[in-house]
């Protein structure tokens, strides 16, 4: 494990840092404009310094470092980036503001375009942040309700803008690991990137990493898994030895165009849950906000679904334009779940493509309420259904539907038998061949589907190089390697028919650890 900078790296941080670390000022909220003569600066924290202190004799250099991350934090001014060494005992912070419940390092300054503030392990280092969540609701000495702790401890509160979290290894929260503002929509550009974040325990909606109300954030190749409910203490799950039922790896209220791209998650109910969409036609910086881009994630042993889009009742927002691709969802009950009926206009556009499903037992999607729907380039292996639900109109207040524009191009195995439409309806329909499928059109008008689907989609054997390992990359003699896909062309379909790595990127010089401190 590297435990220090090489000497010459840590004199070159510590002299471009001296005009800036010196200052030792304590910052209020940045108003967004910098002045000319403002140096972004690199600071330090380091527990195991034998000169580290948060006394104003000590400026952040790598020669005399903060003592806490949360001392380091009030300090930075856009452009600043914090780097926070490994510990021999981990960084417990529980940080509160007055009068708050809910506390852990909180971030209330922000960045500024092109300047984000930057907390990071330092290079080649991850430090642990364990927020001890036996300890967040009850004094260790009493075993009281604690009058010093957080009821609801995260890792990191974000409630500021241009802000980037990276690095860290975060665990044993009582609240969600890395959280955006839950009061207020005001939080935008957070991205939080390359952490190991797990064993959140918390009551109801609790998530490794929890964007509510964040626009344009993006989670970056993360390790996110093991995140608890524990609301109800009678239930189980059926993944781990934990008492508890699961929850998600990313979720957030009214999220605005989240960008989830190359994480790893498992050990969850859900793995990314939209809840409750923007509002239509919400811009930010000239851009248009929409449902969320979740493209190259690797996601297994998820009880639920790998992505769901919910509504928190009658009437709420539609959505629009959602993306799932180049994703591999290994062992869920379903790939995608959209439950959008009860939303006060009609949902759509929802491209589902490149994807990898194995061992799904419903297989590609669970859909309600949502147009336009497009569904192409897809591997499909070891699922008991391919499903496409709509809602019987019969059951709701509104006149939302599903229309399914394009079905096809898609690769299924030879045990995927069921192909299911309406299930919920007096129509419902099951169609037992590839063959009656693509003729659902026809025979249920009913339906949504536009066209007749998966007109070019075959069946056969996927061959992957080795599934039980999660490898889903196809071998040379795989169908699936020479398909018709949407464009036209002939090539290889599922996760990898889209060049680039899935899942996150795990060869770190320090790998993540699964261990937990007692």
């Amino acid at each position: 494990m590297l435990k220090r900078l090489p000497q010459l790296f840590i004199f070159f941080l510590s002299f471009v840092t001296t005009t800036h670390a010196s200052e030792g000022k304590v910052n209020t909220k940045d108003d967004g404009v910098t002045s000319k003569n403002a140096v972004a600066a690199i600071y330090h924290v380091d527990k195991d310094h034998p000169l580290a202190s948060n006394l104003p004799t000590n400026d952040g250099s790598a020669d005399k470092p903060w003592l806490t991350i949360q001392h380091g934090v009030n300090q930075l001014r856009p452009g600043d980036t914090l780097y926070v060494h490994e510990s021999d005992e981990p960084y417990y912070e529980p940080y509160r503001a007055p009068g708050k419940d809910r506390g852990g390092i909180t971030i209330s300054t922000d960045g500024n375009p092109g300047s984000p503030i930057t907390i990071s392990g330092a290079p080649g280092e991850r430090p642990v942040v364990d927020q001890r969540r036996a300890l967040s609701s009850l004094n260790h000495l009493t075993g009281l309700p604690s009058t010093d702790t957080p009821l609801r401890l995260t890792g990191f509160y974000i409630t500021a803008n241009h802000v980037k979290i990276s690095n860290f290894e975060v665990r044993q929260t009582s609240a969600s690991g890395i959280a955006t503002a839950v009061t207020e929509r005001s939080t935008k550009y957070v991205t939080v990137e390359g952490n190991h974040i797990h064993h959140q325990y918390g009551q109801d909606n609790i998530a490794a990493i929890r964007f509510d109300h964040c626009d344009l954030c993006v989670a970056r190749n993360n390790i996110l898994h093991d995140t608890y409910n524990t609301h109800d203490y009678s239930k189980s799950n059926p993944y781990t030895n934990e008492p508890y039922q699961m929850h998600a790896g990313i979720m957030g209220y009214q999220m605005g165009s989240p960008l989830i791209v190359n994480n790893t998650m498992y050990n969850l109910d859900r793995g990314v849950f939209e809840k409750s969409p923007v509002e239509p036609g919400e811009v930010l910086d000239g851009q248009t906000l929409h449902a969320g881009t979740i493209h190259k994630n690797l996601f297994y042993n998820i009880v639920k679904g790998a992505y769901l889009l919910e509504v928190m009742g009658d009437p709420d927002r539609p959505s629009y334009d959602a993306e799932f691709s180049a994703n591999i969802v290994d062992t869920a009950r379903v790939g995608i779940e959209a439950d959008l009926y009860e939303t006060r206009e009609q949902s759509k556009r929802f491209k589902i493509y490149n994807n990898t499903f194995y061992n799904v037992d419903w297989g590609i999607a669970s859909i309600k309420g949502y147009h336009e729907i497009q569904i192409y380039n897809n591997l499909v292996v070891k699922s008991k259904t391919t499903n496409f639900y709509t809602v019987d109109p019969t059951h709701q207040n509104h006149s939302n539907t599903n229309q399914v524009s394009y079905f096809n191009n898609n690769f299924y195995s030879n045990d995927a038998d069921t192909w299911e439409l309406e299930i919920y309806s007096n129509n419902s329909q099951k169609f037992s061949s590839l063959a009656s499928w693509k003729g659902a059109h026809s025979t249920e008008s009913a339906s949504g589907l536009i066209a007749n689907p998966d007109l070019d989609s075959v069946r056969g054997s996927v061959l992957f190089l080795d599934p039980l390992r999660r490898n889903f990359q196809l071998k040379s003699d795989s169908g699936a390697k020479n398909m018709k896909k949407r464009d036209g062309s002939t090539g290889e379909i599922g996760a990898y028919g889209i060049n680039g790595n899935v899942g996150a990127d795990v060869v770190k010089s320090n790998p993540p650890t699964e261990t937990i401190a007692q």
